[in-house]
């Protein structure tokens, strides 16, 4: 049987979760579908969930182990093994509702080729039977403040194009928000952006046929943005709809997988390392990305966080000099043909 759309869920260490997960992804009112499983396994027994569906012959699942690597690996041999219309990225904590799968697919109209979803933090009862919504979106801001507004005018400018964007690469090599669309993102309309949470996103599988994530990752982040921003530069079409939504369950183990507080300060440290480098990244593939910009940038991060959290200073400063010391020595590493790449470093923080 030949799907028009495959459901990748990469997942380690999330038995209990994922189990809520494909019960949901029973319910679709789209059928027409496969869930591709790609385990990094960890003995929690996820193996057993998933024999304990594929029993159940409600949903098509195929499973592909994962021996080694981290999420792009897994990404990347995922993909690698699509074969239908459109390729569908789900967390292996997200709830998606019935309409989920629907809402995608009937969003594809014209030259859209990517479509980002809304995601909206929520947790479970005890019992696992209903969903509490915490706030409306972990995407779209409640409101514009001046500070967001005057910080697009001086370091959060997009780059040429994506002026009406509503997830968009700044010109400091960011991912950033543009709040005007927020309020009709808000308003349940579609509109331009780039793909903006790997937690719930789909494209049309041709607009990725060769293509693999490259360099160092461990978390993975942000991959999502960085391949959207790969297909905006092909010149492929994606777009935000905020009616294609997905319940991310809020647990405490995205960062430290098990909540030991001796993890989370170096968890937190990785995550901010690696959107730092998604500025490297682009860097010689991107010419509107600006070194001035980029400084105000930092300075801004920098002097923000630390009035938020006064008590986390010396953290904000760590993982603002960390990810741009790394990047630094990347770049110089590549211009001077040396062998140096962050991935050793960014372990170091695992």
């Amino acid at each position: 049987m030949t799907f028009d759309v495959t459901v990748l869920i990469p997942t380690f260490k999330r038995a209990y979760f994922l189990q809520h997960v494909l019960k949901a992804l029973e319910e679709q009112t789209y059928r027409n579908f496969d869930v591709l499983i790609v385990l990094k396994p960890s003995g929690d027994g996820t193996e057993q969930i998933l024999e304990m569906f594929q029993k159940r012959k409600i949903l098509n699942i195929r499973l592909v182990v994962q021996k080694k690597g981290y999420v792009t690996d897994a990404l990347n041999l995922g993909m690698s093994l699509v074969k239908s219309k459109i390729l569908a990225f789900l967390d292996d904590d997200a709830i998606p509702p019935a309409n989920w799968l629907k809402t995608h697919v009937d969003t594809y109209s014209g030259d859209i080729s990517g479509v980002a979803g809304n995601v909206v933090p929520a947790i479970l009862d005890d019992d696992g039977s209903t969903l509490r919504v915490l706030k409306a979106s972990e995407i779209l801001p409640d409101y514009p403040p001046f500070k967001n507004q005057l910080a697009r005018q001086l370091w959060n400018r997009p780059i040429r194009h994506q002026e009406d964007y509503l997830v968009y690469v700044s010109k400091a090599g960011g991912i950033e928000i543009n709040y005007e669309l927020t309020k009709q993102a808000r308003q349940g309309k579609v509109v331009n952006s780039l793909l903006a949470m790997g937690t719930n996103l789909t494209l049309l599988t041709e607009t990725i046929r060769g293509f693999a994530f490259s360099g160092p990752w461990v978390l993975g982040l942000p991959w999502d943005n960085y391949l959207g921003w790969i297909l905006w530069k092909k010149g492929y079409k994606t777009v935000f709809n905020p009616q294609a939504k997905v319940y991310h369950l809020v647990h405490g183990e995205t960062l430290s997988r098990g909540g030991l507080q001796r993890k989370k300060r170096k968890r937190r440290l990785l995550s901010e390392t690696e959107y730092q480098l998604l500025y490297f990244r682009l860097l010689g593939q991107e010419k509107e990305l600006s070194v001035v910009t980029r400084m105000l940038m930092l300075g801004f991060s920098f002097l923000v966080n630390a009035k938020k959290n006064p008590d986390q200073v010396t953290l904000n400063l760590t993982w603002l000099l960390l990810g741009n010391s790394i990047g630094l020595k990347w770049i110089l590493s590549k211009k001077m043909g040396g062998s140096y790449s962050p991935l050793r470093d960014l372990e170091k923080l695992l």
